[in-house]
């Protein structure tokens, strides 16, 4: 019979370098790239759809060249940027740094409660298991 007092068995603990073999983080991984893959497709997207909903919504009026290019510029800047936060993420993992490891739990967080949710779910689930979390936090 087992004792109750006696502590279970850890998980061997891991080099941030051994944690990248885990299938787990390699999955959280290639989520952060699809994601951030998809912000800079909206980016590039972005601006020109909203220029043309300009255009349908006021058909008589133009709209000055300049206003529809800021506003691309603007939307595919902040949209790409967040996109680009993703790659920042998964290239500091790789590096088994602490830093990118509380940044992609940051953005698993925001993709939880989204429409991004399965996402979310998997970056978290990459990020929190044992052997990883025990790599990357020491």
């Amino acid at each position: 019979m087992s004792d109750p007092f006696v502590a279970p068995q850890s998980s061997p603990r891991l080099s941030p370098a051994e944690a990248i073999d885990v299938p787990a983080l390699r999955f959280a991984r290639w989520t952060l790239v699809f994601c951030g893959l998809m912000y800079i497709l909206m980016g590039v997207g972005a601006g020109p759809l909203v220029a043309w909903s300009m255009q349908v919504d006021h058909p008589g009026e133009p709209v000055s060249g300049g206003f529809t290019v800021g506003l691309s510029l603007v939307m595919f800047i902040i949209i790409a940027g967040f996109g680009s936060l993703n790659f920042v993420a998964v290239w500091g993992l790789g590096r088994g740094a602490k830093w990118a490891w509380i940044m992609a739990l940051v953005l698993g967080g925001i993709y939880l409660p989204s429409g991004c949710f399965p996402f979310g779910a998997i970056v978290l689930y990459g990020l929190l298991k044992d052997e990883v979390r025990k790599a990357y936090l020491g």
